[in-house]
């Protein structure tokens, strides 16, 4: 089911970062799927950038950010029945010998975090902060993934926590409401 203008509400909890735009808090909506967010929220990493306008220190949420939210809490059937479908097959990737993952996905691994992204990282105020962490050209485009496209609508990440694979956090990457791939 397809949530035309879902209600939500988006509380920051801290701003944090070299330059404040690290923004984490959580999203509270009874459009979440309660399957995959069973107290109907979920934390949020927001990458944003500084506000350049003005004297008083501030952080940027822009409408790609915002668009990506609301396509995501709108698509959460579709979201769910993605990962329903791909978590098993990642497990059976990664473990082949382990249990399998059968019916209930969901006892086997957890919606840590939704990521919205800037619709470019590549703004001097990330280069600042990477040179200031000590790494060359060569690195920022190793850490920072590629600008997307001026006609991508909207771009959302699910981070998740699976049993089959306790030291790695799997994304699950969503564009203009497709899946692209989980990782």
């Amino acid at each position: 089911m397809e949530v035309s203008s879902p209600e939500f509400e988006l509380t920051i909890r801290r701003v944090t970062g070299p330059d404040e735009t690290v923004i984490r808090g959580f999203v509270t909506s009874q459009a979440l799927d309660g399957s995959m967010h069973p107290r109907n929220r979920i934390s949020v990493y927001i990458l944003s950038k500084r506000s350049s306008s003005g004297r008083k220190k501030g952080f940027v949420l822009d409408s790609f950010q915002l668009e990506s939210l609301v396509e995501y809490l709108r698509l959460q059937e579709y979201v769910r029945e993605t990962l329903e479908r791909e978590l098993p097959r990642d497990q059976e990737e990664v473990d082949p010998d382990g249990e399998p993952v059968r019916g209930d996905v969901w006892s086997w691994a957890r919606v840590r975090e939704l990521e919205l992204r800037l619709r470019d990282l590549h703004n001097p105020q990330t280069f600042k902060r990477l040179n200031e962490a000590g790494l060359n050209a060569e690195a920022h485009e190793r850490e920072l993934p590629a600008p997307e496209k001026p006609e991508t609508r909207t771009l959302f990440v699910n981070r998740l926590e699976c049993d089959w694979s306790p030291d790695h956090t799997l994304e699950a990457t969503f564009r203009d409401g497709k899946f692209v791939n989980l990782q």
